[in-house]
């Protein structure tokens, strides 16, 4: 079965509009919302661009994670593009199989990888619980991550700092699934299966990277074939919790019930 369109394979131009590097259609005459859509075709890759320049800047492990990542959503991706061998909707300019959304993965790992990553170095709320950020930590959060081009945090973050940088990643990833629906690439089931795909690449690689960091944390900041710089450490001050005993626990219960105990 091939996923060549008729007109492709009869050597005509698309009807449909045109198609452009990285497996992205311009429609004809496209609107706002399609032009848009185009954009945010190319975040994926964009992103991807900039880890790579900041690996051969580093030379770190951070970026070795995230490139991980990446390899893995593609890589998954194009064994079941080859498998499946789905075509893409009669709409799309690109002759390539589209079962699942390649973009759709992309984005959804590195969307997930990035918010586990800062999730597991977010700070109790100390006194400032809620849910919106004032715009100084709004401010703040993305001048550091545009500055440092922070795809990683490197130390930990509050409560509001972490709702910024979610909103910052979500606002970047979260439309590219559906913009390849609106410019005619994929179908809702195959973004939604590459999006499976990019959620379960990282669900799957964050814990391994989180044993291998437990595992190298005496020797950050290291090199290892003379190269490379593990440079992705724990989070600062993380320590494990202590483990608890059903003893501890009762003894625990019994002094919070006891009229004459005192907290100090």
């Amino acid at each position: 079965m091939s996923c060549e369109p008729s007109w492709y394979v009869s050597g005509l131009p698309c009807p449909n509009g045109e198609a452009l590097p990285l497996e992205v259609t311009s429609p004809n005459d496209p609107n706002f919302w399609q032009t848009s859509c185009v954009i945010y075709g190319y975040v994926p890759w964009g992103v991807s661009f900039a880890i790579a320049l900041l690996f051969i800047i580093y030379r770190g492990t951070r970026e070795i994670a995230l490139g991980i990542t990446i390899g893995l959503a593609v890589g998954i991706s194009q064994i079941i593009k080859a498998v499946v061998e789905e075509p893409r909707p009669s709409t799309s300019c690109l002759h390539t199989c589209g079962m699942p959304s390649s973009h759709s993965a992309v984005s959804m790992a590195l969307f997930t990888f990035l918010i586990l990553d800062a999730g597991y170095r977010l700070l109790p709320p100390n006194g400032e619980a809620g849910f919106i950020p004032g715009w100084k930590t709004m401010t703040q959060t993305t001048w550091k991550m545009i500055k440092g081009l922070s795809f990683l945090t490197f130390s930990p973050v509050s409560q509001f700092e972490f709702y910024t940088y979610f909103a910052i990643w979500a606002f970047a990833f979260m439309p590219v699934p559906i913009s390849r629906a609106i410019v005619g690439d994929h179908s809702p089931t195959q973004i939604l299966a590459g999006g499976i795909v990019g959620w379960g690449s990282a669900m799957i690689w964050f814990p391994i990277c989180v044993q291998i960091r437990k595992s190298l944390r005496d020797h950050v900041g290291k090199k290892f074939l003379w190269i490379f710089v593990h440079n992705y450490d724990m989070p600062e001050g993380w320590k494990p919790l202590p483990k608890t005993t059903p003893s501890d626990v009762n003894e625990a219960s019994d002094f919070i019930r006891r009229p004459d105990s005192t907290l100090v």
